[in-house]
């Protein structure tokens, strides 16, 4: 059985294939010898203000090669404040496109979105109308 998942840390290093859509199909992310893959999670998502996306994969069994695959997961203190970082806002991007979140939060509602099939950065994400600093609850 195949499982795909997205990322809720910075990093997953992986053999593996990913989602791509329009159209929706899985696309396998070729072995290179001494290559590795990163997967990029929603922390990144999140302090790079969008410009890094995490990505929707799974790990796949090749019987043509040999390919080891490394979960490593990375993330910051529980209740470490993550929001996107000054130096993520550029000319064309420069607000902050998502809400400053306590990360013990931020994972409580990303397994709440997960069990209703939603996903956690829109619950985050700032509209084109909001204020990225003005107090919200987000859980």
């Amino acid at each position: 059985m195949v499982r795909a998942a997205e990322q809720w840390g910075a990093f997953l290093l992986l053999g593996h294939e990913l989602f791509r859509r329009e159209p929706d199909r899985w696309v396998a992310v070729p072995a290179m010898p001494g290559a590795f893959v990163v997967n990029i999670g929603d922390l990144f998502n999140i302090v790079t203000n969008g410009r890094f996306h995490n990505v929707f994969h799974r790990a796949v069994v090749s019987r043509e090669s040999h390919r080891v695959s490394l979960g490593y997961f990375l993330g910051p203190p529980a209740q470490a404040l993550v929001a996107p970082l000054e130096e993520a806002l550029t000319l064309d991007r420069p607000k902050p496109a998502y809400r400053p979140v306590v990360w013990r939060d931020y994972m409580g509602l990303r397994e709440k979105a997960l069990f209703v099939g939603e996903d956690a950065l829109k619950l985050i994400a700032v509209a084109d109308d909001d204020d990225a600093t003005a107090d919200s609850e987000v859980a």
